[in-house]
């Protein structure tokens, strides 16, 4: 699996109120099941959102077009 760049945002549990870490991270499809296998073997209980995106555009992932 290639570097992969992510940001952890902490959080509470709106239920138990326990601390909790949340990641965001941005990837493509190929890494997808990777990136799912990794959180899965970390935290079999984690929660995993998946969102498909038109565009990204930042960082190291893409530059914005100068118009």
């Amino acid at each position: 699996m290639r570097k992969l760049h992510s940001t952890i945002f902490p959080g509470k549990g709106g239920y138990t109120g326990d601390s909790i870490d949340m990641v965001f991270s941005i990837t493509d499809s190929l890494q997808l099941r990777s990136l799912e296998q990794a959180v899965f073997d970390i935290d079999p209980e984690a929660i995993f959102i998946v969102e498909n995106t038109f565009s990204v555009l930042g960082g190291s992932i893409a530059r914005r077009k100068e118009y």
